[in-house]
């Protein structure tokens, strides 16, 4: 069985965008505006994404899916291995699944709705984000108009 260029090239690829995920996944402190959770449901989306649309062995559920689902959770268990003040999180664990689910809805998506469903995955990851975090916000204080600083 012999493997195309092209498929080695798209497997090289697919590997690049693992590598800069598992980086940034495993970097202690890096923050940004938008919310771990966030950051979560867009990585495992974009590379189940571009994993099933890749014409590779990956673009197959059956292989995908499961080492998605193992990813998410290593990459749970390896953060502590390099920050010993990290912890594994379920909801990180959950945003991650959300964000596999939404990469399979995304790549059933052809045509020109293809761009809208990409937003859509932006609009939707930020809205998960902040609905796994809602606790934390204290949103009951904004509600009755009570801050929630001293």
């Amino acid at each position: 069985m012999s493997v195309s260029r092209t498929s080695l090239f798209r497997l090289a690829g697919l590997a690049g965008v693992a590598l800069i995920v598992l980086a940034f996944a495993l970097v202690p402190g890096w923050t940004h505006p938008f919310g771990d959770k966030t950051e979560h449901i867009l990585a495992f989306a974009v590379m189940t994404f571009l994993c099933l649309r890749s014409r590779t062995f990956l673009a197959r559920p059956a292989i995908l899916l499961p080492f998605m689902v193992f990813g998410a959770l290593g990459i749970e268990a390896m953060q502590q291995l390099f920050s010993p003040s990290r912890t594994a999180s379920m909801s990180d664990v959950s945003a991650s699944l959300i964000g596999i689910i939404a990469g399979v809805v995304v790549a059933e998506v052809r045509g020109r709705r293809l761009f809208l469903a990409l937003a859509g995955l932006v609009v939707f990851a930020l809205c998960t984000n902040w609905a796994i975090n809602v606790g934390r916000y204290q949103l009951g204080g904004l509600m009755t108009g009570q801050s929630s600083t001293p």
